[in-house]
């Protein structure tokens, strides 16, 4: 199972700052991805991917954005932050407000724009290219540069009418915080009636939270237990974990540490030598 870090600015904090400084701790301790959200009023989370990549090299980054702006943009950013990263950028949209059409049409762009040739679309909300009358030039299609680095951007799709798109776009859908494990393993269920054999490419992703006290402490026990409870339900396969937002950065390494240490061995080895873990938790404490 692939583990990564949800990214939240410690408070009273410098945001990216902090989120560079979880970042660097996941990255040194060997988990695989790092997660950034757009927060009102601050940095948009393809700036703080942005950021996040300038000190990393290995980790990869998730940069959440919400569907509803012109998709073209969302598209040009992303594959900037593509190139600023080489090719280490896994692209979320998520559905802000149940408007599985939006998310849709958004999704159509973004495929479009992140793939290696000129295109154009015909929606019923963008037109591309719009051709409006004040254009001194029309064209018939648009590419956007730069390319991005990878041969394909990974898309991954969250909110209430994610999984309805994900399903017709053959796209992986991110199990929500507070999602229960039942209901996923549902709607991966009506993913596989409908593509098929298909769905085995994609990643079964999920955002779940972990109850970390104050000095970064948790029962890895339970965590363990949790995520490969879910792995033998739905296929869990990608665990990004959320830490208490009240967590200073100095809490949140710690915690960061400890996943790495205490509980990511534990979800990689699918069966441990007899008498390991009990050695392990003695060496660790």
């Amino acid at each position: 199972m692939r583990l990564g870090i949800l990214l939240e600015a410690a408070p009273g904090g410098e945001v990216l700052t902090s989120l560079v400084t979880q970042a660097s701790a996941a990255e040194s301790c060997g988990l695989d991805l790092a997660w950034a959200s757009s927060t009102p009023g601050a940095e948009t989370a393809l700036l703080a991917a942005a950021a996040v990549a300038a000190r990393t090299s290995t980790l990869r980054l998730a940069a959440c954005m919400p569907a509803g702006g012109h998709p073209l943009e969302l598209g040009e950013g992303a594959a900037v932050v593509d190139n600023i990263s080489n090719g280490r950028l896994t692209l979320v949209i998520a559905d802000p407000g149940h408007d599985s059409d939006l998310l849709a049409e958004t999704v159509e762009v973004i495929l479009a724009a992140s793939a290696p040739r000129p295109f154009r679309h015909a929606g019923r909300r963008w037109q591309i290219p719009a051709n409006l009358p004040e254009n001194d030039q029309h064209e018939a299609r648009v590419v956007v540069t730069p390319p991005v680095v990878q041969t394909e951007l990974p898309v991954w799709l969250l909110g209430l009418g994610a999984a309805r798109v994900a399903r017709e776009w053959a796209l992986s859908c991110v199990a929500e915080l507070d999602e229960a494990p039942a209901q996923a393993a549902k709607a991966w269920e009506e993913a596989a009636e409908l593509i098929g054999r298909a769905v085995a490419r994609l990643r079964r992703p999920a955002l779940r939270p972990i109850a970390a006290g104050g000095d970064g402490g948790f029962d890895h026990h339970a965590v363990v237990e949790q995520l490969r409870g879910e792995e033998v339900l739905w296929g869990l396969d990608t665990a990004v974990l959320r830490l208490p937002g009240d967590l200073d950065d100095r809490a949140r390494v710690a915690a960061i540490q400890r996943i790495a240490t205490h509980v990511r061995p534990r979800l990689v080895l699918d069966v441990l030598p007899p008498g390991l873990e009990s050695h392990w938790d003695a060496v660790l404490g």
